[in-house]
C-alpha cells in the first residue's frame, strides 16, 4: 500500500534522524504522537514505518469513523488500533481496555515493565 502511494504521487519520504537514534530503531519500543496537520500525515507515517521495517507494530489512535474507510480502515482494525468516539467519559475506558489488551500480548517484563 505504501509503495502504491509513493508510485502514484511520485513522491519520496525522507527521514532525517540522528544516527544514534537510528541504531535504536527495531531494538526499542516507542510511542510516537502525531497531531496531524494534513490529510495524508498518517500515510507519511506508514511510509516511514515501512521503510524502517517496523510497520507490523504500528498502531493508530483515531476516531471511530475511520474504521469505515475501505481498505485503510480495515487495515487499522486488523492491527488492533484504538478507535475513539471523542467523548472522554467513554473514551477513557476504551483507551485503558485496548491498551491493556495490546500490552497483554507482550511477554512479561519484556519491554513495558
Amino acid at each position: 500500500f505504501t509503495f502504491l502511494a509513493q508510485w502514484w504521487s511520485q513522491s519520496d519520504c525522507v527521514l532525517y534522524i540522528n544516527p544514534d537514534d537510528l541504531e535504536k530503531i527495531r531494538k526499542e519500543h516507542a510511542i510516537v504522537i502525531m497531531n496531524h496537520k494534513y490529510d495524508i500525515d498518517w500515510l507519511a507515517g506508514w511510509i516511514i514505518c515501512q521503510r524502517l521495517g517496523i510497520m507490523q507494530g504500528s498502531k493508530i489512535v483515531g476516531k471511530q469513523s475511520l474504521k469505515l474507510v475501505p481498505i485503510v480502515g480495515w487495515c487499522w482494525i486488523f492491527t488492533e488500533s484504538i478507535f475513539l468516539r471523542r467523548i472522554w467519559e467513554s473514551d477513557r475506558e476504551t483507551l485503558v481496555k485496548d491498551l491493556r489488551k495490546i500490552l497483554a500480548n507482550y511477554p512479561e517484563n519484556y519491554f513495558f515493565n
